[in-house]
């Protein structure tokens, strides 16, 4: 079992592996990389992620960051793949992030300049990362925020995905609509599920 948090600039782990009897205590500078954790998860007990949130002038920068010791050493990783790559930017507050396994792990974190979600993807235990474009039907394109859970899945081919848009109707007033998508392939493919 693991506990985390964050104060300025530093992470603090605690780590037992007796129930809680006993703790082994860790501390990391993590500097700009994150003042809030969202997801915390150890696909095994070496290997595991932490998903971060650093809050600016009227958005929020997500972070990952991967330890293979346990939790002793951090280092952040380039979801993106880009060259300048410093976080994900988000003018919303919600991300979240799940592993299946030790390779297959997804990252969902609202986007507030369209409907189309930012949802990552990795089958190689992060070493790369693909964005996962989902389409969304014309009637929603108006929609200016969009949030995408991360998937939920049956068996290793079939999952859902649940996206949320927020946009205006047509007397100008927020609504949110609420679409559903399905994989029948792991997640390489991804369908709108008809009602």
């Amino acid at each position: 079992m693991w506990i985390a948090w964050i104060v300025p600039q530093t992470l603090h782990i605690l780590k037992t592996k007796d129930g809680g009897l006993h703790w082994d205590i860790f501390k990391f500078e993590i500097g700009k990389y994150g003042e809030a954790i969202s997801v915390l998860q150890f696909v095994t007990p070496e290997e595991g992620w932490i998903l971060t949130t650093m809050n600016g002038a009227g958005m929020q920068i997500n972070y990952l960051l991967k330890t293979n010791d346990g939790g002793k050493r951090w280092e952040n990783v380039n979801i993106t793949g880009k060259k300048n790559y410093d976080g994900i930017y988000s003018a919303a507050d919600r991300s979240n992030m799940k592993f299946y396994n030790k390779n297959n792990g997804w990252i969902s974190i609202s986007n507030n300049l369209g409907p189309a979600p930012l949802l990552f993807r990795t089958t190689d235990g992060g070493k790369s990362w693909s964005k996962i474009e989902l389409s969304v039907p014309e009637i929603y394109k108006n929609c200016y925020l969009s949030s995408a859970n991360v998937p939920v899945f049956a068996d290793n081919k079939q999952g859902k995905l649940i996206l949320e848009l927020y946009g205006p109707n047509k007397d100008n007033k927020l609504e949110k609509h609420i679409l559903v998508y399905e994989t029948i392939d792991g997640g390489n493919t991804w369908r709108l599920r008809k009602n």
